[in-house]
Protein backbone atom coordinates (compact mmCIF):
# COMPACT_ATOMS: atom_id res chain seq x y z
CA UNK A 1 0.00 0.00 0.00
CA UNK A 2 1.05 3.39 -1.05
CA UNK A 3 0.07 6.58 0.73
CA UNK A 4 0.23 9.73 -2.36
CA UNK A 5 -1.78 13.25 -2.26
CA UNK A 6 -3.40 14.27 -5.33
CA UNK A 7 -2.59 18.12 -5.92
CA UNK A 8 -5.92 19.93 -6.72
CA UNK A 9 -6.52 23.71 -7.15
CA UNK A 10 -6.50 26.23 -4.70
CA UNK A 11 -3.01 24.45 -3.18
CA UNK A 12 -5.20 21.66 -1.69
CA UNK A 13 -4.87 18.45 -2.22
CA UNK A 14 -6.55 15.07 -2.14
CA UNK A 15 -5.42 11.96 -0.10
CA UNK A 16 -5.25 8.80 -1.62
CA UNK A 17 -4.13 5.15 -0.90
CA UNK A 18 -2.90 2.67 -3.87
CA UNK A 19 -3.28 -1.17 -3.55
CA UNK A 20 -1.34 -2.40 -6.09
CA UNK A 21 -0.83 -6.22 -7.27
CA UNK A 22 2.44 -7.72 -7.29
CA UNK A 23 2.60 -7.95 -11.55
CA UNK A 24 1.31 -5.42 -13.33
CA UNK A 25 -2.29 -4.57 -12.66
CA UNK A 26 -4.60 -5.43 -15.62
CA UNK A 27 -6.92 -2.94 -14.36
CA UNK A 28 -8.36 -0.77 -11.97
CA UNK A 29 -11.11 0.67 -9.34
CA UNK A 30 -11.49 4.39 -8.31
CA UNK A 31 -13.48 3.67 -4.39
CA UNK A 32 -15.50 6.54 -3.65
CA UNK A 33 -16.15 6.43 0.12
CA UNK A 34 -19.93 7.45 1.37
CA UNK A 35 -21.02 11.01 3.72
CA UNK A 36 -18.87 11.28 7.13
CA UNK A 37 -16.74 8.40 5.57
CA UNK A 38 -13.26 8.54 4.58
CA UNK A 39 -10.82 6.17 2.31
CA UNK A 40 -10.17 3.43 4.52
CA UNK A 41 -13.83 2.41 5.17
CA UNK A 42 -13.19 1.58 8.84
CA UNK A 43 -10.23 -0.65 8.35
CA UNK A 44 -12.03 -2.60 5.82
CA UNK A 45 -10.64 -1.09 2.85
CA UNK A 46 -7.12 -3.66 3.23
CA UNK A 47 -9.37 -6.69 3.04
CA UNK A 48 -11.08 -5.55 0.00
CA UNK A 49 -8.09 -4.44 -1.56
CA UNK A 50 -6.39 -7.41 -0.94
CA UNK A 51 -9.13 -9.47 -2.95
CA UNK A 52 -9.05 -6.86 -5.83
CA UNK A 53 -5.25 -7.05 -6.35
CA UNK A 54 -5.32 -10.88 -5.92
CA UNK A 55 -7.27 -10.99 -9.15
CA UNK A 56 -5.02 -8.03 -10.96
CA UNK A 57 -6.77 -5.35 -10.28
CA UNK A 58 -5.14 -1.68 -8.64
CA UNK A 59 -6.90 0.18 -5.97
CA UNK A 60 -7.40 3.93 -5.68
CA UNK A 61 -8.92 4.55 -2.33
CA UNK A 62 -9.18 8.61 -1.20
CA UNK A 63 -10.52 11.01 0.73
CA UNK A 64 -12.70 13.60 -0.68
CA UNK A 65 -11.97 17.47 0.20
CA UNK A 66 -13.15 17.50 3.48
CA UNK A 67 -13.08 14.37 4.86
CA UNK A 68 -9.91 12.03 6.30
CA UNK A 69 -6.76 13.47 5.17
CA UNK A 70 -7.78 15.66 2.10
CA UNK A 71 -7.90 19.26 2.42
CA UNK A 72 -10.99 21.40 2.90
CA UNK A 73 -13.13 21.83 5.39
CA UNK A 74 -16.02 18.99 6.02
CA UNK A 75 -18.61 22.33 6.01
CA UNK A 76 -17.58 22.68 2.55
CA UNK A 77 -18.73 19.46 1.05
CA UNK A 78 -20.82 19.55 -1.99
CA UNK A 79 -21.91 17.43 -4.63
CA UNK A 80 -20.19 19.19 -7.32
CA UNK A 81 -16.92 19.00 -5.42
CA UNK A 82 -17.32 15.77 -4.98
CA UNK A 83 -17.06 15.25 -8.50
CA UNK A 84 -14.79 17.54 -8.95
CA UNK A 85 -12.61 15.64 -6.80
CA UNK A 86 -13.61 12.10 -8.77
CA UNK A 87 -12.43 13.65 -11.96
CA UNK A 88 -9.07 14.52 -10.56
CA UNK A 89 -9.09 10.89 -9.04
CA UNK A 90 -9.77 9.59 -12.81
CA UNK A 91 -6.97 12.10 -14.28
CA UNK A 92 -4.37 11.10 -11.61
CA UNK A 93 -5.17 7.28 -12.85
CA UNK A 94 -5.03 8.11 -16.60
CA UNK A 95 -1.95 10.07 -16.65
CA UNK A 96 -0.05 8.01 -14.63
CA UNK A 97 -1.19 4.55 -15.48
CA UNK A 98 -3.09 4.37 -18.28
CA UNK A 99 -5.03 2.02 -16.86
CA UNK A 100 -8.88 0.78 -17.51
CA UNK A 101 -10.43 1.44 -14.63
CA UNK A 102 -13.98 1.04 -12.74
CA UNK A 103 -15.92 3.44 -10.43
CA UNK A 104 -17.20 2.15 -7.03
CA UNK A 105 -18.89 4.38 -5.14
CA UNK A 106 -20.40 3.39 -1.61
CA UNK A 107 -23.40 5.20 0.09
CA UNK A 108 -23.18 9.14 -1.07
CA UNK A 109 -20.28 8.21 -3.31
CA UNK A 110 -22.37 6.13 -5.37
CA UNK A 111 -24.56 9.37 -6.08
CA UNK A 112 -21.01 11.14 -6.76
CA UNK A 113 -20.15 8.33 -9.48
CA UNK A 114 -23.72 8.41 -10.88
CA UNK A 115 -23.31 12.75 -11.38
CA UNK A 116 -19.65 12.00 -12.54
CA UNK A 117 -20.33 9.66 -15.27
CA UNK A 118 -21.24 12.05 -18.02
CA UNK A 119 -18.02 13.82 -17.37
CA UNK A 120 -15.89 10.66 -17.01
CA UNK A 121 -16.31 8.82 -20.22
CA UNK A 122 -13.24 7.00 -19.80
CA UNK A 123 -14.48 5.04 -17.28
CA UNK A 124 -15.22 1.72 -18.61
CA UNK A 125 -17.79 0.98 -15.43
CA UNK A 126 -19.48 1.21 -12.54
CA UNK A 127 -20.17 -0.02 -9.07
CA UNK A 128 -22.92 1.63 -7.08
CA UNK A 129 -23.07 0.18 -3.53
CA UNK A 130 -26.21 1.07 -1.17
CA UNK A 131 -26.11 4.44 -3.10
CA UNK A 132 -29.45 7.05 -2.45
CA UNK A 133 -31.48 7.39 -5.54
CA UNK A 134 -33.65 9.97 -3.51
CA UNK A 135 -30.55 12.50 -2.30
CA UNK A 136 -33.41 14.97 -0.49
CA UNK A 137 -35.03 12.25 1.47
CA UNK A 138 -31.66 10.69 2.11
CA UNK A 139 -29.83 13.53 3.47
CA UNK A 140 -33.52 14.65 5.80
CA UNK A 141 -33.09 11.05 7.48
CA UNK A 142 -29.26 11.69 7.89
CA UNK A 143 -29.05 15.17 9.22
CA UNK A 144 -32.49 15.45 10.86
CA UNK A 145 -33.41 18.83 12.11
CA UNK A 146 -30.33 20.04 10.52
CA UNK A 147 -31.43 19.58 6.94
CA UNK A 148 -34.41 22.05 7.13
CA UNK A 149 -32.09 24.43 8.77
CA UNK A 150 -29.60 24.25 6.06
CA UNK A 151 -32.29 24.34 3.15
CA UNK A 152 -33.51 27.44 4.54
CA UNK A 153 -29.78 29.13 4.37
CA UNK A 154 -29.37 28.82 8.51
Amino acid sequence: MQKIFIPVDNDQSIAALIFAPESGPRGAVAVCHGFRGAKENSGKICAFAGKLTARGLMVIAFDFRGSGESSGEFSAITLSQQVEDLKQVCAYINSRYQLSFVLLGRSFGGATVIAAAPHVPEASGYVLWSAPFDLPRSFARLLGDDYQRLLNGA
